[in-house]
């Protein structure tokens, strides 16, 4: 009996032995392939099919005054970018001259792009004015709201990439606010060549503000950075690399994280343990840290959609609680979920709503 006992036993330690083995294999396998593939995961520039070969122009919406230029990162990757001039909505016109001073005191807004498509491609123009009858269809601006300000826009990585995906928003901005806009395309995204990382995509968004600073109609302005999601990430790493410089006036944030290494065990548990492989890790929180709450900081506004399916509404709020700015505000929109932007409806109502100011024209939204 005794034998038999201890024959069985030793079959189940082998067993439980090869199982053991097996399953250290299928999870060093599935490092391997995390580790090795994540930029695929992160940056699925291909998404939706075709983002990389249809990437629609600022004509598909109507735009008028706009050129596309190539952008030379320090590593010589070429990134491709629109650059729309604000559309005066007043009735007296203005040309030449006058115009462009007009366009010199009007904020540029920056896009820089989501993590799936590029900038606006897969979204027609008839499912944008159905989706969003605003993109396409304005009520005058107040009178007594006159923005002096330079937005750098980092679009998000959920509501499709690259600066075709974001030309809606880019229209609300030009057309409603009288802004100027860069949109460009991140390194792998659009027709843009190189491949997407953190690095590149930070030096493409450096190299976007270095333009927009040494152009000759934008850069009389403070600059605005505008980031949702994964944008969000790019713009406090922008903000950081360029603090106590005095260029940013402010940034807004929109459903964005910490860190992606936080971030995965919260939107992919199975894989949380492993989160330890992600070199794509984005500590925005750790960027946070690095910017000053000097004369020279910029202002934050932080917009939240409580019902964001992707991050959760307490992973943000760390942004917010580490934020060093004495000029710093938090929105929340009951309904908005995690592609909440400034093309829908109840953000276009609130920022109508802000009060004027030279410097910081976002501090009371209500």
């Amino acid at each position: 009996m005794t034998s038999i006992y201890w024959s069985w036993l030793m079959k189940i330690a082998r067993l439980g032995a090869w199982v053991l083995k097996f399953n250290a294999a299928l999870v060093g396998v599935i490092g391997v392939l995390l580790y090795s593939f994540q930029g695929k995961m992160i940056y699925p520039s291909s998404m939706p099919q075709g983002s990389r070969e249809k990437v629609p122009k600022p004509s598909d919406f109507e735009m008028k005054d706009w050129q596309e230029i190539e952008l030379v990162a320090p590593d010589q990757v070429v990134t491709k970018a629109f650059v729309i001039l604000a559309a005066r909505r007043s009735e007296k016109s203005l040309s030449g001259k006058a115009l462009e001073d007009w366009r010199r005191r009007r904020p540029t807004i920056l896009m820089l792009h989501a993590n799936a498509g590029n900038v606006v491609s897969g979204t027609s123009l008839r499912a944008c004015e159905t989706a969003h009858p605003t993109f396409l269809s304005f009520d005058r601006p107040r009178n007594d709201i006159n923005f002096k300000q330079t937005f750098l826009n980092l679009s998000d990585n959920q509501s499709l990439g690259s600066q075709g995906h974001r030309l809606p928003i880019a229209k609300v901005l030009v057309e409603r606010y009288e802004c100027n806009v860069v949109a460009i395309s991140y390194r792998g995204y659009g027709h843009s060549s190189g491949t997407p990382s953190e690095k590149g995509i930070l030096l493409d968004s450096q190299t976007a503000f270095d333009y927009i600073k040494s152009h000759p109609i934008f850069d009389s302005s403070p600059i605005f950075l505008y980031g949702q999601s994964l944008g969000g990430a790019v713009a406090i790493g922008l903000a950081a690399n360029n603090v106590n410089k005095g260029k940013i006036a402010g940034v807004i944030l929109e459903n964005t994280f910490a860190n992606l290494r936080k971030l995965i065990p919260v939107v992919m548990p199975i894989i949380g343990p492993l989160s330890f492989l992600c070199h794509q890790t984005w500590y925005s929180d750790q960027r946070m840290a690095q910017i000053s709450d000097g004369p020279d900081s910029p202002a934050f506004l932080f917009l939240s959609g409580t019902k964001d399916d992707l991050i959760p509404t307490s992973h943000f709020r760390i942004l917010y609680d580490l934020c060093p700015s004495k000029q710093k505000s938090w929105k929340a929109f009951k309904d908005g979920n995690h592609s909440l932007s400034l093309s829908s409806s109840p953000l276009i109502t609130a920022f109508s709503r802000c009060p004027t100011d030279d410097v910081f024209f976002f501090p009371l939204l209500s």
